[in-house]
């Protein structure tokens, strides 16, 4: 079963059907039991999290709701405050860490007992000894445009400085989030709620891209678009919609591809989200999202776990990159993985050598490469030496013999929807280092020891879904067509 279906049936037990989306689900594979499973998923996302998700004790401690305008106003205000900038969630609060549990951490909001008129002098003495008292807190809270929050509350009773009941809670803030944690699926293995948010987005990303059919041959160009939205729950019969928040004065196309996503978002069921309860004991019914479309599909990143970028003193670089000792402008895409650094080292017809890390803590080494390259620098230094690319076309016709040892291998890779894929790598099986990089065509060549019979070929984060891979791909004289499907 690849993820493809999985996402498939998830998607069905989740939304409508519409003409586009039924298109697609008929070019792909459909499993009833698959379905069955994600509805039992529904099912027990609705009886374990919503029902539990603190609503009797939201009706009598989270009375008020954060309106849309004062979360729009918050949005504009804390948007590009920096990390460094931004006060810790537990400042104000006492702070409770369990025995048992040290990673965990709560800030305690409000002891509610306490507040109330006590019925005898015995009871006055042990609330004032916090020995039986009403404990409301909030697990692992966030910062979150000027708001501290968490999906998860907690209410406790205690007596004579023992808990005696806790209220029912949840661990999700949403049905994504919930969905995505799930083992069969495997796109999380975090239990802090905050990171569950940014696996939930990459799966709601995943649907939208499955049914949206904006990036299509619409007349517009095909450049990347990136805005940012507020999700938030109405009424009137639709249970969530979008406003757009960035850019404010937006091009045509951004507005398009902006409606596009509201009519998925106005889609999707009620109950899908979870409040976030506020330190100042509100609901927070909104999620701040950062949109990025383009040729590939969908990204949707919460601004929870979002960090502005560094504005760095003059003269100083955040992590430095140097190959065979000449510094680059900029960091390559996708440099901290070995597909990356495939992907880079190919298109300049290089071979890995030799690389090396320098972190922070290294300090005496770091201070050396700082000497030699005139620059301060805050991260990670990567240094790596290469060799020329003896697969590759150029090389070949440099040594012309051998070609007595060596054949061309050439062809084209295309991805789910036959369409020629960029930037995917090919190697002979088994052997990752023996590869090259497809072009913006699709088309791949290169020169292999005529020992080696089959290819294979993979590409990262197709669409923000995952993987795409093929395996098997027998070697032949002429030109060769690779079909990828999901990993």
């Amino acid at each position: 079963m690849n993820n493809n279906a999985k996402l498939i049936a998830m998607s069905l037990a989740l939304l409508s059907a519409s003409t586009a989306f039924g298109q697609k689900i008929q070019r792909m594979e459909d499993d009833p039991l698959l379905l069955s499973y994600f509805g039992n998923q529904w099912a027990e996302y609705e009886k374990k999290e919503i029902d539990n998700n603190l609503f009797k004790v939201s009706n009598h401690y989270f009375r008020d709701t954060v309106s849309v305008e004062e979360m729009k106003e918050a949005f504009y205000k804390y948007k590009d405050v920096k990390k460094d900038d931004r006060p810790s969630p537990y400042d104000g609060f006492e702070v409770f860490v369990p025995i048992l549990n040290r990673s965990d951490k709560y800030a305690v909001i409000s002891s509610p007992l306490e507040a109330r008129p006590s019925k005898s002098k015995k009871q006055k003495k042990e609330v004032k000894e916090n020995k039986n008292r009403e404990v409301l807190m909030l697990r692992k809270p966030r910062w979150y445009m000027g708001f501290v929050v968490s999906a998860d509350a907690r209410l406790r009773v205690y007596d004579d400085g023992k808990m005696t009941s806790e209220a029912p809670h949840a661990d999700y803030p949403d049905f994504f989030s919930y969905a995505s944690y799930n083992p069969f699926i495997q796109l999380d293995g975090s239990h802090n709620w905050a990171e569950k948010i940014g696996y939930g987005t990459k799966l709601m990303a995943a649907f939208h891209s499955l049914t949206s059919t904006s990036n299509a041959d619409n007349g517009y160009d095909r450049k990347e678009r990136v805005f940012s939205v507020l999700l938030y729950t109405k009424d009137a019969g639709v249970s969530y919609t979008l406003e757009l928040l960035e850019p404010q004065v937006a091009d045509p196309k951004t507005r398009m591809l902006f409606s596009d996503l509201k009519r998925f978002v106005e889609r999707i069921p009620s109950k899908t989200y979870a409040p976030l309860f506020t330190s100042d004991k509100r609901l927070m019914t909104g999620r701040y999202y950062q949109v990025t479309a383009n040729e590939q599909g969908w990204q949707i990143k919460d601004y929870m776990n979002i960090t502005p970028p560094e504005v760095l003193e003059s003269g100083t670089v955040n992590n430095l990159f140097i190959i065979n000792g000449q510094v680059l402008d900029k960091e390559p895409d996708n440099f901290s993985s070995s597909y990356g650094w495939a992907v880079y080292f190919s298109k300049h017809q290089q071979s890995m050598r030799a690389m090396k890390w320098v972190y922070p803590n290294q300090v005496e080494e770091k201070q050396a490469y700082e000497n030699k390259y005139g620059v301060k620098i805050k991260g990670t230094i990567t240094d790596c030496t290469t060799v020329p690319d003896t697969l590759c076309d150029a090389y070949i016709e440099q040594h012309p013999d051998l070609k007595q040892t060596y054949r061309h291998v050439e062809g084209i890779v295309l991805d789910l929807d036959g369409k020629p894929l960029y930037e995917a790598i090919v190697h002979a099986k088994g052997q990752r280092s023996k590869c090259t990089v497809t072009d913006s065509t699709g088309h791949f060549s290169f020169w292999l020891p005529r020992t080696y019979t089959k290819l294979e070929a993979y590409y990262d984060e197709y669409g923000f879904m995952g993987t795409l891979k093929s395996t098997d791909t027998p070697i032949t004289d002429s030109p060769i067509i690779i079909q990828m499907r999901k990993k």
